[in-house]
């Protein structure tokens, strides 16, 4: 379980960390990218919380 959640958080980073790129494409992939992450970890995180008990 708290690999998920270290996924999630690294998600975080990123969409706090791909604000500063200039090309609109690049920063929209970006935060695809990490919004992905971060719905995994959560997603991972509740699946494993309900398989454990």
């Amino acid at each position: 379980m708290m690999n998920f959640i270290v996924i999630a958080a690294m998600g975080l980073m990123l969409l706090v960390l791909v604000k500063d790129s200039k090309v609109r494409r690049q920063r929209q992939a970006g935060q695809a990218g990490a919004v992905a992450l971060v719905g995994l970890g959560v997603a991972g995180a509740i699946y494993s919380g309900f398989a454990a008990s």
